[in-house]
């Protein structure tokens, strides 16, 4: 008998789990539709906004926020290529703000570069454009861009500066 009841428990346990993973679930997704902006697909199957006009760091972060998006976090070499691509079919010359910050704005090691998901950019990386980055002592606030007429690489630049930039719509949304 209690082996039984220890059964019917942990499948009840387990039950509620999934149910509460599929409600958060459908809530997260409840929050993606309808989505007012014109989005672009890239081939990488992620979608995005590519902004019009230009605000700091913070504003675009809050537009994306209010649009239940966040700012675009190229991680890699080919999604890098696929943002230069798309920017260069906006416009000719730009800087466009992405996820990333210094930790002296972000509370963490000073000197240190972070995704807005917590992940670490490293100053060493293959994404950061020759002699980059190098803003992070000259200002308090840095931020990380990207500029269509550079090598399809990330620069750092004050978080006060004004650029376009790219909101990605969160991965549950797909």
């Amino acid at each position: 008998m209690r082996i039984l009841f220890s059964v019917l428990f942990l499948g009840i346990v387990s039950a509620s789990a999934d149910t509460n993973l599929n409600v958060s679930l459908l809530v997260k997704r409840l929050q993606c539709e309808p989505n007012p902006l014109n989005l672009t697909s890239l081939a990488n199957g992620k979608k995005y906004y590519f902004s019009a006009f230009e605000v700091d760091w913070y504003e675009a972060r809050r537009f994306c926020e209010t649009n239940k998006m966040h700012l675009a976090a190229p991680k890699t070499v080919e999604e890098l290529a696929l943002f230069f691509e798309e920017t260069r079919k906006v416009t000719s010359h730009a800087n466009w703000w992405v996820w990333a910050m210094a930790a002296s704005d972000g509370g963490r090691s000073s000197g240190k570069f972070w995704w807005g998901d917590g992940e670490l950019l490293a100053k060493n990386s293959v994404l950061w454009s020759g002699g980059d980055p190098n803003f992070v002592n000259k200002a308090k606030n840095v931020c990380v861009h990207v500029n269509n007429q550079a090598n399809e690489k990330l620069r750092d630049y004050s978080c006060s500066d004004t650029h376009r930039f790219i909101c990605q719509l969160p991965q549950y949304c797909y």
